[in-house]
């Protein structure tokens, strides 16, 4: 009966094709193994990166992989608690948990220096990564961010010496970090379980909580025109959506919104935090490379905000106002400045530590008020003909996960190589004559696509078609 649940649950999760590319990704990374030898100073940074990002992205989206049909189909089936939380719990591993797999493969040469300890980080990385998101299912958003803060924190401690990190192992502590890898997986994992056996209480319980407080005030347009009262709705709510499959496909799905000036409150904290730090404890050649990474891993900030902007939009009340295709302008414009305005204290702490002579600090400034406002444009405007998918009532993505949508993945891939090479160019050359040549064109890359989708009437028109049609209402 395990077999078939099993199967069941991963067939109706994941399309053949999601399927085969996960078997032609195991073997490269079987080939890739063979072939690397030695270690290298990149794995120093990337190690740590990686780590951060593989336990915080489950966390940040705290989803199961359920889908709509589950709660009329297969919660009313007579199958035991266990075999449906080890199905799911499978789901899980192939969602997020193989990550490990396919990131640390780069690695592979360092880590086969330290084989043993570095099979158990892997194994009980891959294992928290799984849990994770069950583990944290029940908590609200303002519970997750900071424990995903808190643990892309503690990997990335690894770079300022601290043994007793799951990243230790590619700073020369592989022991210690083993032995803390461990004890993760054996934390998160149990609860991860305790969280499954119980998913359909638990889905009953965020939908009721869902349905009951998500109103918690009003908002007066009386004094504003139709244009006004449109772009003050979303200027002002700043809405983190997550998907369970993190590039637009799968099943369950959650959202958070909070007012732009109270997330603008964080993000100045932040900025004077993040110039602190790097000024008192970062020494200018690492913060080079620290700037790449940040950008790197910074850019699913874009996907989580991008994630939510068309799901959540309701066409008969927003197209009947000013006319759908100038209701599509204002409503993204609007999100893109909301993005920007929330982005920008960062940006400002980067200029003041280019100031003061740390690489990189500058294109890093530029690519956040550049690279990822216009990456956002061309993630939603690639969404609603590949990934259209409008939440209604509760909250659960429907369908299968396939191929299809990881071409949503193809802008992503841009903004990181475009913001790659403008914060990579002042490691080579100190002119900025050469600086500002490379950041224009880099940043014309991105931003002049973004602007011609935001201002064609026949992409909005063609945009609208696509939505109706995939069953928005």
């Amino acid at each position: 009966m395990l077999g078939k649940v099993i199967r069941f649950v991963i067939v109706s999760r994941f399309s053949k094709s999601i399927l085969i590319l996960l078997v032609l990704m195991g073997f490269y990374v079987i080939l890739f193994d063979r072939v690397s030898s030695g270690a290298s100073t990149f794995s120093l940074y990337y190690g740590p990166a990686i780590t951060a990002f593989v336990l915080a992205l489950p966390t940040l989206n705290g989803g199961i992989a359920v889908l709509k049909s589950d709660k009329d189909y297969l919660f009313t089936m007579p199958i035991k608690r266990v075999d449906l939380a080890i199905s799911l719990y499978l789901v899980q591993f192939l969602s997020f948990g193989l990550m490990i797999f396919y990131l640390y493969v780069y690695m592979a040469g360092y880590l086969k220096t330290v084989f043993i300890s570095a099979i158990v980080v892997i194994i009980a990385t891959a294992l928290s990564a799984t849990s994770l998101g069950p583990a944290t299912y029940a908590l609200n958003f303002k519970w997750r961010f900071p424990i995903a803060i808190g643990l892309a924190a503690w990997s990335l401690s690894s770079l300022l010496g601290l043994q007793y990190s799951p990243a230790a192992i590619f700073t020369g502590h592989p022991v210690t970090s083993a032995l803390t890898a461990s004890v993760l997986a054996l934390v998160t994992t149990p609860l991860a379980f305790r969280s499954l056996m119980r998913v359909d209480l638990d889905l009953m319980k965020r939908m009721s909580l869902s349905t009951s407080k998500d109103v918690k005030n009003n908002r007066n347009f009386a004094r504003l025109s139709s244009v006004g009262a449109i772009f003050s709705e979303h200027f002002n709510i700043v809405e983190i959506s997550g998907r369970m499959n993190t590039i637009g496909g799968g099943s369950s799905y959650r959202s958070g919104r909070f007012q732009l000036r109270n997330g603008l409150f964080v993000t100045v904290i932040l900025g004077i935090v993040y110039f602190l730090i790097v000024q008192t404890m970062i020494s200018k050649s690492l913060f080079h490379v620290l700037s790449v990474i940040l950008s790197e891993y910074s850019i699913i900030i874009v996907m989580f905000v991008s994630m939510g902007v068309l799901a959540n939009e309701r066409l008969w009340l927003g197209f009947l106002s000013v006319g759908p295709v100038r209701y599509l302008r204002i409503a993204i414009g609007a999100r893109v400045l909301s993005f920007l305005v929330l982005l920008s204290p960062i940006a400002v702490s980067n200029f003041i530590l280019a100031y003061y002579g740390f690489p990189g600090a500058l294109g890093y400034g530029l690519v956040l008020l550049c690279v990822f406002p216009s990456l956002l444009i061309m993630t939603i405007y690639l969404s609603a003909f590949l990934s259209p998918v409008q939440i209604k009532e509760d909250m659960l993505m429907p369908g299968q996960y396939n191929l299809r949508q990881m071409a949503l993945a193809l802008p992503l891939i841009i903004a990181m190589v475009v913001s790659s090479i403008i914060i990579g160019v002042t490691y080579v050359t100190d002119s900025p004559i050469l600086f500002a040549e490379v950041a224009t064109i880099g940043s014309a890359i991105v931003v002049v696509p973004s602007i011609l989708l935001l201002a064609s009437k026949r992409v909005g028109k063609k945009t609208i078609e696509s939505l109706v049609r995939n069953g928005f209402v």
